[in-house]
């Protein structure tokens, strides 16, 4: 996505950039579920690129790339994921702002079973 900004003035205070700014950025997405028995595993990676502004080379030129999984149900209504997260800072200097990620989500009222005996597909 391509967009352009042109700061303007607030009734708090004068923004400290005062030039319009031309930000690009783009980002994709691939998952796959794995269906077995009563198991529902979900592996997906994602990776997004944002340049803040396109007149500048500074660690506002990001590449960030998200590689995990989430496996649903693993008791009736709770779901469970890890994800491991790569950031590159594209321009400037580099930073080590990786990042693992852990998560639990509780679904109620508990959804109903299709006719495999599996919830269904989120």
């Amino acid at each position: 996505a391509l967009t352009s900004i042109t700061p303007g003035g607030t009734s708090e205070a004068p923004p400290p950039v005062t030039d319009p700014t031309t930000r690009l950025g783009a980002s994709g997405t691939v998952s796959y579920i794995v269906d077995r028995d009563d198991d529902r595993l979900e592996l997906g990676a994602r990776f997004a690129w944002l340049d803040d502004n396109r007149g500048l080379e500074n660690n506002g030129d990001v590449g960030i790339a998200h590689v995990g999984g989430t496996w649903w149900d693993v008791v009736p209504g709770l779901d469970v994921g890890a994800a491991y997260v790569h950031r590159v800072e594209l321009g400037g200097r580099t930073v080590a702002n990786n990042s693992a990620r852990l998560w639990a989500q509780v679904r109620y009222p508990l959804p109903g079973k299709d006719d495999e005996g599996l919830p269904p597909a989120p």
